[in-house]
């Protein structure tokens, strides 16, 4: 077998497949490398104040680079905004569970320099824009005095909103801070984020912090990357489609040395002799036909999610809570726009990655027991790529596969 493989056209068929592996398993690295996310900025960064206008604004969400910054932010308090979020303690290294206790702040100037405001949004025509203040912590279920209504400076930690509880704040009490639900309460545009306030000062400099709470001190999350899964997929359906390429050199080189081997026996003539039996190619179609109405199915699926997504900027979410706080039961919300909720897009983009993975091996399968030519393997596989495509090629090789049998009887007593 090692003359056959040192043969010249066996040769540059090993440089294409080391150069197609090679290219699969950059592709795979690459994939790997975007799996982690960068991780948090590092405390140097975010334990330096700075305005909030010039590190976050309202109307878009809060990225993982912009969480945790100490901010100042200057406006005051609205009245009777007051709830208490349950479950919280009065520090990351304290045991003491208790109550949070979040207003409105009024936001003096609510836009970033230079950023204009959605049109028809409070910013755009004169209305408050808020963001939600953790003033301190109570260790009863108790309304604490309500904050005055002049103009103070607010210093504290920015943290992302947190994902809605179905709970009734009937009471003014709720199970998780979420900008959603407290929109719905205050019926005002808010920031996507809440400050935990370390420092409160009114225009005089006066200590303006709640007397009858206990302040809350929250660390910085630690900087530790994140995982991307989907990336993860992507980087190991690469790494399967490294390895074919070797596996399927093996094989041609495999099947033209077998070849080879016959042409030096003395046999009587006989038909064409395929690669298993009427029963193993009946079975490889059959999981081939499955494949291909699955994978199409998918391809269709991901065309359209596609489309939504960098078309439209939408993307398919079965519940969640848009940051306007309106509820989600199924439907295409706006990319980086909701909270929550499980991501069907996604899942869409992963269950095709790993369906065309099972296609290309029934393809594989089916196209050894025929006995098919190279280029036969690349039209098949071209199938689970092209919208449609898979549905003709299925009914086409279901087709010649039935001719091909008939035609070859002989392959029924192969093994």
């Amino acid at each position: 077998m090692l003359k056959t493989a040192l043969k010249p056209k066996w040769l540059l068929a090993l440089l294409l497949a080391m150069a197609l592996s090679g290219i699969f398993v950059g592709l795979s690295v690459w994939q790997f490398g975007r799996a982690e996310t960068a991780p948090p900025p590092p405390a140097s960064v975010t334990e330096n104040p700075v305005e909030l206008t010039t590190h976050f604004g309202p109307y878009r969400p809060l990225m993982a680079a912009d969480a945790d910054q100490i901010v100042t932010a200057t406006g005051h308090f609205m009245p009777d905004s007051q709830v208490l979020v349950s479950g919280r303690l009065d520090s990351d290294e304290s045991d003491r569970v208790g109550y949070w206790s979040v207003a409105a702040f009024v936001l003096d100037e609510p836009l970033p320099a230079g950023e204009s405001a959605p049109e028809g949004s409070a910013a755009a025509t004169g209305g408050d824009v808020v963001i939600p203040v953790v003033r301190g912590w109570t260790e009863e279920p108790r309304a604490p005095a309500e904050p005055s209504e002049e103009t103070v400076t607010v210093t504290g930690r920015l943290l992302p909103t947190e994902t809605p509880q179905a709970d009734d704040a009937s009471d003014g009490v709720l199970e998780s801070l979420s900008v959603a639900q407290l929109i719905n309460l205050w019926d005002v545009d808010s920031y996507s984020a809440f400050i935990v306030a370390f420092e409160a000062t009114g225009a005089d400099g006066a200590d303006a912090m709640a007397a009858d709470l206990e302040q809350v001190w929250v660390d910085p999350q630690p900087a530790e990357p994140q995982t991307n899964w989907l990336n993860i997929f992507y980087g190991l359906e690469w790494a399967v489609f490294a390895g074919f390429a070797f596996f399927l050199w093996t094989r041609l080189v495999s099947d033209d040395y077998k070849r080879t081997q016959k042409g030096k026996r003395v046999t009587k003539p006989q038909g064409r002799r395929l690669g298993g039996t009427h029963a193993q190619i009946q079975n490889a179609a059959t999981w081939f036909k499955i494949a291909a109405y699955i994978t199409g199915v998918f391809l269709l699926l991901l065309v359209v999610e596609m489309t939504a997504k960098y078309g439209f900027g939408v993307e398919l979410v079965a519940g969640g809570t848009l940051y306007d706080g309106t509820s989600n039961a199924l439907g295409f919300l706006p990319v980086d726009g909701y909270d929550g909720g499980f991501n069907i897009t996604l899942a869409i983009q992963i269950a095709h990655g790993w369906m065309y993975v099972l296609y290309l091996l029934c393809d594989f399968r089916l196209w050894m027991l025929m006995r098919w030519k190279f280029p036969r393997l690349l039209f098949i596989a071209l199938g689970g790529v092209v919208p449609f495509l898979s549905f003709y090629v299925e009914s086409k090789i279901h087709r010649e596969v039935q001719r091909e049998i008939e035609d070859a009887p002989a392959a029924e007593k192969r093994y």
